[in-house]
């Protein structure tokens, strides 16, 4: 039922059968590290039909969605962590039964992963507005193959950004759209302010295990809370949880201050004790050469004398 299947049935031998896939004679398992079909593999696999312009032309396919993939975040954490729950081109475009996605499917796939950022979309105003123009809400802003971890400034609403792709200075969406971005990036800037404070109080040798153990859970988790819910499109709900993740970020910033002021005070007594040490050590040899200027030794054969 594949697009392969559909053209072998109908006389195409450059389509791909089970063989270029898995291999004729040598056939290992899946789970197998050299396995073409290996999670691994998978991506390299594709394309060597995927990537030949010759065989790819008389499809009017283009020939670099694996060069595409390598640059993607997918691709980094499949490749060089080892994360094999990571998309390869499989887990979108299906194994047997391979088809061309469209993009209500693309969604779909998407949110089998992403499942809090699809349900926060198709709940929102914009899921009417894409599918009215035919676009998948996901690779719209994302991009298709090549992936690329998000950042805070897809947000913005400078020229340039992937907001400003499709709307205007001084719509309405711009005006949202430069409210959370300011409040997301507020929250970036405490938040990394904050763990810079805890840390040279760590690095100091206070405690503060704890106050890092809320600042990295709580913390952390509320930001990426406010930043899912981009996907909402309710500025008023991120605005609110950028708040609390604020709340929470000038919690970590006092604790690592009061902390802070505690390696002053450690540091403020000791350099108060060795103060007094010193004064110490100097007193007690003044004392000690007093005594030897009015106590001389006395040498063995009876004669006085100082040694």
């Amino acid at each position: 039922a594949s697009t392969h299947g559909k053209a072998n049935a109908a006389g195409d031998t450059q389509a791909a059968s089970c063989s270029d896939c898995h291999g004729a004679h040598g056939i290992l398992d899946v789970s197998h590290p050299n396995a073409p079909v290996h999670a691994h593999n998978v991506p390299r696999t594709c394309n060597r039909c995927h990537g030949d312009e010759n065989r790819m032309s008389q499809y009017h396919l283009p020939t670099d969605p694996y060069e595409k993939y390598m640059t993607s975040v997918h691709a980094a954490a499949l490749l060089e962590r080892g994360d094999i729950g990571a998309p390869a081109c499989n887990d979108c475009h299906g194994n047997h039964g391979a088809a061309p996605p469209g993009a209500e499917s693309v969604a779909n796939v998407c949110g089998q992963c992403h499942v809090q950022e699809a349900t926060l979309f198709r709940d929102s105003f914009k899921k009417e507005i894409f599918d009215d123009m035919g676009q998948s809400e996901c690779d719209v802003c994302h991009g298709h193959h090549e992936v690329h971890p998000p950042t805070l400034e897809m947000l913005n609403n400078e020229a340039g950004s992937v907001c400003m792709e499709c709307h205007e200075v001084g719509d309405a969406c711009y005006v949202q759209t430069g409210q959370m971005y300011a409040a997301l990036r507020d929250v970036d800037t405490r938040m990394h302010e904050a763990t810079e404070i805890l840390e040279e109080a760590e690095r100091a040798g206070v405690e503060v295990s704890e106050a890092l153990f809320h600042h990295r859970q709580e913390g952390i988790s509320t930001l990426i809370k406010a930043r899912t819910l981009i996907h909402s499109f309710d500025t008023e709900r991120l605005l609110a949880e950028s708040q609390e993740a604020l709340t929470v970020a000038e919690e970590s910033r006092q604790a690592g201050l009061l902390a802070l002021r505690e390696v002053g005070t450690r540091r403020t007594a000791l350099w108060g004790f060795l103060a007094l040490t010193v004064l110490a050590i100097v007193a007690l040899l003044a004392w000690i050469r007093r005594v030897d200027r009015n106590h001389p030794l006395v040498m063995e054969d009876g004669s006085g004398g100082e040694s």
